[in-house]
């Protein structure tokens, strides 16, 4: 009896350290990713990636105004954008995640659909073309989109399911 007291105890003790681990997540991203200190404003980026990762980098930045305004809310659709490479392990395995100003999201078409995220009832749109996925979504005044291109034989590497959860897991990053 004192036995499967204790194990009780071990069991209860052990579940409360697994639900305190997946509430405070973890970015896979470096804090200081070289490139990224030019980029003005608070962003997200994803807590999960559905593979191990081996290298982040600033893939692009491009501002095409002289000066960014203080206030991102000013910002026009194509004042910048950030691109962000994440690469796995795996050849295979490599993502993009771009950050621009916010736009409104193109009508559903032909390999399109529609999302609706949980982590904030957001609307974002999925699409699958003959070399790539995305899922793009606004959140404030920045849209994101994650960007897997296919594999070398054509076939999707991940799920849409897959990319949603990724969508799901965006925390800030950075609070300039």
């Amino acid at each position: 009896m004192k036995r499967m007291k204790v194990l009780l105890i071990l069991a209860l003790v052990f579940s409360v350290f697994v639900a305190c681990a997946q509430i405070h997540s973890v970015h896979p991203f470096p804090k200081d990713m070289e490139g990224i200190e030019e980029f003005p404003y608070p962003f997200k980026l994803p807590t999960y990636l559905p593979y191990s990762v081996e290298k982040v980098e600033i893939v692009d930045y491009m501002q095409t105004v002289e000066t960014l305004p203080d206030d991102i809310a000013q910002t026009q659709a194509n004042d910048f954008v950030l691109t962000v490479g994440v690469k796995g392990a795996s050849g295979e395995n490599l993502l993009f995640i771009e950050i621009k100003p916010f736009e409104e999201l193109n009508e559903i078409k032909e390999n399109n659909s529609e999302v609706i995220l949980s982590n904030n009832d957001t609307q974002a749109k999925y699409s699958y073309r003959e070399d790539s996925q995305t899922m793009t979504w606004n959140d404030k005044e920045l849209n994101y989109s994650i960007i897997g291109f296919l594999s070398s034989n054509g076939n999707k590497l991940y799920e849409r399911k897959e990319l949603e959860k990724m969508a799901n897991s965006f925390e800030v990053y950075n609070t300039k």
